[in-house]
């Protein structure tokens, strides 16, 4: 297999950027597409590897994350209005927080 070359247009540069909410100045647009290109290029030399005898995993150091149950104790349940005692807003009896999404 041999790698392609990857060569970013502006256009795909600024979409990017549109994605990321990054505003750009005219000068950087053509630094950002060289470089991108160039980082996209060299991950493809990647798919130049043999990994036919390398096993599937999804995890390399044997750890395994150990949890406790999830078990309610009435030790360490709030009312509704202790939960709500510091609350800086609430509304209907519920947590009231500010939107975090826009809507466009």
């Amino acid at each position: 297999m041999s790698s392609t070359s990857t060569n970013l247009s502006n256009a795909d540069v600024l979409k990017i950027a549109k994605l990321a909410h990054i505003t750009l100045k005219d000068e950087e647009i053509n630094t950002l597409a060289t470089e991108l290109s160039s980082i996209i290029s060299y991950i493809g030399k990647l798919d130049e590897l043999d990994t036919s005898s390398v096993a599937p995993m999804n995890q390399v150091t044997g750890l395994r994350n150990v949890t406790r149950g999830d078990e309610i104790t009435p030790e360490t349940v709030l009312t509704q209005e202790e939960a709500l005692s510091n609350a800086p807003q609430k509304k209907n009896n519920l947590f009231e927080v500010d939107a975090v999404f826009d809507n466009d």
